[in-house]
């Protein structure tokens, strides 16, 4: 059994399992399970976490063969390592949307959403530490964890959205295109060294296909929105009429 072959079943079981993982989070997070300080800081350790992991790839890659030019593999893994840790200053000076303090305090009443200061007994309509302004919950309404998930049982139509992410999603597909495209490219140019053999592909080429499907998945649920907003506009259309002729 190659080390390619082992390399690429390690690759396999990686993402699988940090996807299951990223599921599993996220659903915490649109559960309010998660309060908005944690959140932060588990990005910041994570992206942290990835840049360390992707720099000792550099030093491993260009330590492993000191005599010659530096690798394109190694550039591969200081941009990767640069990445995160552009992503982890943007996960540290990021704000929270006033939804996402909602969403925890909707999972625990007991609880500031803000700043978790005990409000139980408290005949206020803020929170006496924070001043944030306890919601009334019953006239809160939040999007379902699942929304997302259209593969789910009578889970394609959309029921409620808390924001408008057609810009965002337009924004994913073109960023995934072009990622495809880059890793298509850097197959292509890798088949063309003399020293680099099939099994050198196998890295760009299923992270292409991780691409292509992570934009089939970004492709599906703008579809979905736009069906949503159309029908959320058709539905405020009739409302207006039936209030006219009232």
């Amino acid at each position: 059994m190659s080390i390619m072959f082992l390399l690429l079943i390690f690759f396999l079981v990686t993402m699988v399992s940090a996807g299951w993982y990223s599921n599993r989070y996220q659903n915490k997070k649109q559960l309010g399970e998660i309060r908005i300080e944690k959140q932060k800081s588990n990005a910041v350790w994570y992206n942290l976490v990835m840049a360390v992991w992707f720099g000792v790839m550099v030093v491993m890659n260009i330590s492993a063969k000191p005599d010659e030019p530096i690798s394109f593999f190694a550039y591969m893994w200081l941009f990767g390592a640069l990445m995160f840790l552009i992503s982890a200053y943007q996960a540290y000076t990021k704000q929270a949307k006033p939804i996402d303090y909602v969403r925890v305090y909707k999972n625990d009443p007991t609880r500031c959403g803000q700043c978790g200061y005990d409000v139980v007994h408290i005949e206020s309509e803020r929170c006496p530490e924070c001043g944030w302004e306890l919601p009334n919950l019953d006239e809160v309404r939040l999007q379902s964890p699942d929304v997302w998930k259209w593969w789910k049982k009578g889970n394609w139509e959309i029921e409620y959205l808390e924001e408008d992410n057609r810009k965002k999603s337009k924004k994913g597909l073109i960023i995934s295109g072009i990622l495809i495209l880059i890793c298509i490219g850097v197959a292509v140019w890798l088949r063309t060294q003399k020293d680099v053999g099939w099994s050198g592909l196998v890295v760009p080429l299923w992270m292409a296909f991780f691409f292509v499907l992570m934009m089939g998945i970004t492709g599906i649920n703008a579809w979905r929105m736009r069906q949503y907003y159309r029908r959320t506009r058709d539905e405020v259309s009739e409302a207006q009429k039936c209030a006219e002729k009232n």
